[in-house]
C-alpha cells in the first residue's frame, strides 16, 4: 500500500488529469477535457485512475444522443493485434465529434501509434506494421 502511494506521488504522466465531476456524472465539457488529456497517454498509464477515467468517459459516450461512434474493426487492422486500443479509438472518434472535427484515417493511425508506443504492455514491434 505504501509503495502504491509513493508510486502515485512520482507518476508525472498522470499530472494534469482532469478533476472528477463533483456529482460523479460526466458532462460533455468534462469528457472533452478528459479525452484530450487521455489521448496523450498509453493504455496502461496511471493504472486505476485511467481505468476509471475510461469507464466514465465511455459511459458518457455510450449514453450520448449527439455523439454516435461506430467502429468497424476491419477498418482498423491494429485492433486485431492490439484490442487494448479499442477504448482509445472510440475516445478519439468521440473527441473529434465533440469538437466538430472530421475524422481523418491518417490522423487516427498517428494517434493510435503514439498511444501504442507509450504502452509498455503492448509489443509495438508486433503491431507497428498495422498502422498505415
Amino acid at each position: 500500500m505504501l509503495s502504491t502511494f509513493i508510486a502515485s506521488l512520482f507518476c508525472f504522466g498522470c499530472s494534469g488529469m482532469p478533476d472528477w465531476p463533483a456529482d460523479g456524472l460526466a458532462s460533455q465539457d468534462w469528457v472533452e477535457e478528459a479525452l484530450e488529456w487521455r489521448l496523450r497517454r498509453g493504455v496502461d498509464d496511471c493504472a486505476g485512475e485511467m481505468l476509471a477515467l475510461d469507464a466514465l468517459s465511455l459511459e458518457w459516450i455510450a449514453n450520448s444522443a449527439e455523439i454516435q461512434v461506430k467502429i468497424e474493426t476491419q477498418d482498423w487492422p491494429f485492433l486485431a493485434v492490439a484490442p487494448e486500443l479499442t477504448a482509445p479509438l472510440i475516445q478519439l472518434h468521440a473527441w473529434r465529434l465533440i469538437r466538430g472535427e472530421e475524422l481523418d484515417a491518417q490522423e487516427v493511425h498517428k494517434v493510435m501509434k503514439r498511444i501504442a508506443r507509450k504502452s509498455p504492455t503492448l509489443r509495438f514491434r508486433e503491431i507497428r506494421g498495422t498502422f498505415k
